[in-house]
């Protein structure tokens, strides 16, 4: 059914009939003025609707409590995207350190002979690479100045480790997919080394495991780059992780699901110590402020639908 034109209003009084408290119409409607009513209320009701009767609320629901739901998941999103970042600088450095090292030519990015061509999704190489050729135009005729763009003044190419600043997190992803498997391996052994330096602890990380970290944290990243909902997100496509599960000394249930709690004991092994410990320490203090904001549901049943059992802070 077509959807019609609704005032702030309106959607207030909409709100209400479905059994949500409003006591501040006007706090509710300055909210209203500043966020996509879409996004938030469809975005975030569904643990504020009542079991029983699904297009209502419960009878104790307020507009304060599912804008503080919305609230605690765009924080949750500013928090993990640094994190994010921090990883995506740190596999393009290692990668384009290990490519350059085995491949001479400057170029040698561009050539399809450099990559794995027997991968099941090999298909897909010579979109990326065309994508890249874009980016080097793109770079070279544009009127803003660029690392890119001044190297490409005097030479017709890049080198991998300039290029590399200006790829997404999806493309370098792709890179290593398809990599030769000992250059895989390298940068595999380059994160177990680190672990190693900074926990004490010898381990094993696989090219196939850094694959499915990789993975899971390029959707998780776009999740919040894209400021989509972030709390109760899952995979569709959930990566291998038995063999990481017992790195990480955790119950193959709590990583093998998909949600935000995957992704977040997988950021263990591929972020630095301390940077990990500040990242738990973020989320610590976040949990804590938003936990009383909330009465017609847990904020148990929250940490629940991200994945997070209770002890959380002690298991990662």
């Amino acid at each position: 059914m077509e959807k019609t034109f609704k005032t702030h209003l309106e959607q207030i009084e909409i709100l209400k009939a479905k059994g949500l408290c409003i006591p501040n119409v006007n706090e509710a409607l300055k909210i209203l003025n500043r966020e996509n009513y879409y996004n938030l209320i469809n975005g975030y009701k569904q643990l504020f609707l009542d079991s029983h009767s699904p297009e209502c609320f419960k009878k104790d629901a307020t507009f304060s409590e599912l804008h503080s739901l919305f609230s605690f998941d765009r924080h949750l999103r500013n928090t993990l995207i640094g994190y994010f970042l921090l990883f995506e600088t740190n596999i393009k450095s290692r990668f384009s350190y290990r490519f350059c090292e085995a491949n001479s030519e400057v170029d040698a990015y561009l050539m399809l002979k450099n990559y794995n061509l027997q991968h099941a999704s090999a298909h897909l190489l010579p979109k990326l690479l065309a994508n890249f050729s874009k980016i080097t135009h793109k770079h070279k005729y544009e009127k803003r100045n660029s690392n890119l763009k001044h190297y490409l003044t005097s030479n017709s190419h890049a080198p991998l480790w300039i290029f590399v600043n200006f790829m997404t997190f999806g493309q370098i992803k792709l890179m290593f997919t398809h990599a030769q498997s000992s250059l895989k391996n390298k940068v595999a052994q380059d994160f177990s080394h680190e672990y190693e330096n900074s926990y004490q602890q010898k381990i094993f990380i696989s090219s196939d495991m850094l694959d499915s970290i990789l993975h899971a944290t390029n959707f998780f990243r776009n999740v919040c780059a894209h400021e989509e909902r972030l709390y109760n997100y899952k995979l569709a496509l959930v990566p291998k992780t038995a063999k990481i599960t017992k790195i990480l000394n955790l119950e193959p249930d709590l990583v093998s699901k998909g949600n935000l709690f995957t992704v977040v004991a997988l950021l263990k092994l591929v972020v630095p110590r301390n940077d990990y410990q500040s990242l738990k320490n973020l989320l610590f203090s976040l949990f804590f402020h938003y936990e009383s904001h909330f009465h017609s549901t847990t904020f148990d049943h929250i940490l629940q639908s991200m994945g997070f059992p209770e002890d959380w802070y002690q298991l990662i």
